[in-house]
């Protein structure tokens, strides 16, 4: 009876805390409208940074090379009226900002190592389309990789691809909080 109140216990307990980060998730993708309003936004993905290694004697990556790599999903609050078409662009403001703060916390006489826009990394497609009755984009927001060379470099070369959903159609927000994804791709010589 004992193993059978703790079970109870343990249960109740990941009840709550599942509860208690579902609320959580639900305050950060949407703080900025109405519970009435439908609104696009990126679906955060578990990793934004990505490592590449490549051999300084070879020039043969030993780990993270690639070709496409799926991002994440575009999604809406509530289920689509009708076909919601995205629109993605870069957010170069996102790269001056970091590239700002780097150049001021790097001491005076000092070359920082400057986040890059990645020549050789672009956006699969420039939009997205979430169908009508469903809650994501049909496909993920995508990059490829058209030239690993890029990624070669005297010292550690550091990317930033940051894409945000700048447009949809069918009168539907695109969040505040929540329309940007900042990719890092860090390239390093070993």
């Amino acid at each position: 009876m004992k193993g059978i109140n703790m079970l109870f216990a343990a249960a109740a307990a990941v009840t709550v805390l599942c509860s208690v980060s579902c609320s959580r998730d639900n305050k950060l993708v949407f703080d900025d409208y109405d519970y009435d309003t439908n609104v696009v936004y990126v679906r955060q993905p578990s990793t934004t940074t990505y490592r590449l290694y490549y051999s300084s004697s070879t020039g043969q990556f030993l780990s993270g090379a690639f070709d496409t790599l799926d991002i994440a999903e575009v999604c809406t609050t509530q289920a689509a009226k009708s076909d919601i078409k995205v629109t993605l662009t870069l957010d170069m403001s996102e790269l001056e900002r970091r590239n700002a703060e780097l150049r001021a916390a790097t001491p005076e006489g000092t070359e920082p190592n400057l986040w890059q826009l990645p020549r050789h990394i672009s956006l699969v497609e420039s939009s997205l389309t979430i169908p009508r009755g469903t809650y994501r984009s049909a496909e993920p927001i995508r990059v490829v990789c058209t030239d690993l060379t890029g990624f070669y470099g005297d010292k550690q070369m550091n990317f930033l691809l940051p894409i945000k959903l700048t447009t949809t159609t069918g009168g539907v927000r695109t969040s505040v909080s929540n329309s940007t994804i900042v990719l890092e791709f860090i390239s390093t010589r070993q």
